[in-house]
């Protein structure tokens, strides 16, 4: 997954940014679903050691 730095009104992008920054931290993955009509599925993967 590639990020890019935007300026952006959306008032829950740095939260997202630290969740994302947290999860491949810690070598994992995040899956993003949208589901029309009912919003956004996340799919969270991490590694157990």
């Amino acid at each position: 997954m590639e990020t890019k730095s935007v300026q952006s009104k959306n008032p829950y992008q740095s939260v997202i940014q630290t969740f994302y920054d947290i999860v491949k931290a810690h070598s994992g993955e995040i899956k993003v679903d949208t589901i029309e009509n009912e919003g956004i599925a996340f799919t969270i993967q991490i590694p157990i050691f």
